[in-house]
């Protein structure tokens, strides 16, 4: 059996979720691609990640309503959340963390190796 972490990644910007699929793959991990928040709450009760990478804007469902959704459904409640974004702003982090994520960052203002770090360390605590 395989026993690699699985990740999911939600982003419509498909250069973005190829980058971050080539570095966890890299890094060891099994990743997922979806493009929409709708497939995101699909892929997740298939997939059964072990970690989401999370687009806030997105077509069909927001990556808020999606990280709300999962947060309160009995399946997928525990499951880490990482939200990688345009959005910044008090009040776009506040409602994230209401709606069960981890971690929050602005995609222009992160490095590739500081989510990775944030991967392994919500992977080993959970």
């Amino acid at each position: 059996m395989d026993d690699k972490k699985r990740i999911l990644i939600v982003d419509d910007d498909d250069q973005i979720s190829k980058m971050y699929t080539t570095l966890l793959n890299i890094k060891g991990f099994t990743t997922e691609r979806v493009n929409n928040g709708e497939d995101a709450i699909a892929a997740t009760l298939e997939f059964k990640p072990d970690l989401i990478l999370l687009d806030i804007m997105m077509p069909e469902i927001s990556g808020f309503d999606v990280a709300d959704i999962l947060h309160n459904t009995e399946k997928t409640k525990d499951i880490p959340i990482i939200v990688l974004t345009a959005l910044g702003g008090k009040e776009y982090r506040d409602k994230a963390t209401a709606a069960g994520v981890a971690y929050y960052f602005v995609k222009s203002e992160v490095d590739l190796d500081l989510i990775a770090e944030k991967i392994q360390e919500l992977l080993k605590s959970s």
